[in-house]
């Protein structure tokens, strides 16, 4: 009996080194497809990439194993975050400023705008610095310029993910508890998302695209997002604007954005939903307009630069 099992081990480790030479000489002997194609450099190439999803997957990889490496608590940050945040401005705009959000609990108002916010609050400086932060490995090897920012856009949905199943486990003790109702228009959940990916992509390569020449901007990165923070309805409803200044923040189409996600998961008496097409619009440009600079500036960056 131990003979046979010897036996059988044996011929494990053998028939796996046979395995292992014969992948050795394929690849030794093989001839490796181009992934990247010089004649091809345009963001709108399709197969281009498509042949790159391996080097998206790396991109991927690299900027979650670098975020929180070398911290104590590591990914944990994706959840104290939004706790923290929450915990703040429920004192300071609830308690303190005393802003009342009419239908919803409060902790779940701050905690649905706040993880939204930190989707586009992270996303758009990283994809505005996205060609800065990487200039060195651009100028040394070709490949599709937009991999970059589609990397960061995939990284911020994985962070969105795990922030939204901390809202869906407090939500569901709301729910449990009777104090809030289930919004039927939750389908457009994903829709909504997808349109916040267009502003956060389309900013973000708009502002690439112009700090490559205009290096001024990158310091304005940061006082942009501050201004959106509090020209948006984030921190607070809508309806609890007055009337004169209702109008100007109506204008901003970020305010479609944020009451529309927060009508999606909760059956508030008054969704405004009346200012979604026009948040559907403007978000659709940006994207499309942030995608051509950026297609006419990725082929001659390192020149700018």
């Amino acid at each position: 009996m131990i003979l046979l099992c010897l036996y059988a081990f044996v011929s494990n480790i053998c028939n796996s080194i046979s395995i292992l030479c014969q992948i050795s000489r394929l690849i030794m002997n093989s001839q490796w497809d181009v992934v990247f194609n010089n004649n091809s450099t345009s963001t709108f190439d399709l197969k281009n990439l498509a042949n790159s999803k391996d080097l998206l997957f790396l991109f991927f990889k690299r900027d979650f194993e670098t975020t929180y490496k070398q911290t104590i608590l590591g990914p944990l940050w994706y959840l104290i975050q939004p706790t923290l945040s929450t915990l703040i401005y429920l004192v300071v705009f609830y308690k303190i400023a005393g802003i009342q959000t009419p239908g919803i609990p409060p902790i779940l108002f701050y905690l649905s705008s706040v993880i939204l916010w930190n989707f586009m609050a992270d996303g758009i400086p990283r994809i505005s610095n996205s060609l800065r932060d990487n200039q060195y490995l651009c100028s040394k090897v070709y490949f599709p310029r937009i991999i970059i920012p589609l990397s960061i856009l995939l990284n911020l949905l994985m962070k969105f993910a795990i922030q939204f199943g901390l809202f869906l486990f407090v939500f569901i003790f709301y729910l449990i508890k009777g104090e809030v109702l289930l919004s039927p228009l939750i389908v457009m959940l994903p829709f909504i998302l997808l349109i916040t990916c267009s502003y956060c992509l389309g900013i973000g390569l708009i502002i690439s695209s112009l700090t490559a020449k205009y290096r001024d901007l990158a310091f304005m990165i940061g006082l942009i997002v501050q201004i959106l923070l509090y020209i948006t309805p984030v921190l607070y409803p809508l309806i609890s604007v007055p009337t004169d200044f209702a109008k100007f923040i109506h204008l901003n189409p970020m305010s479609g954005l944020f009451e529309g996600f927060r009508s999606s998961l909760f059956l508030t008496s008054q969704p405004f939903w009346e200012l979604f097409p026009y948040t559907i619009i403007i978000g659709m440009v940006l994207l499309i307009v942030g995608l051509i600079l950026f297609d006419k500036t990725q082929r001659n960056y390192i020149d700018i630069a």
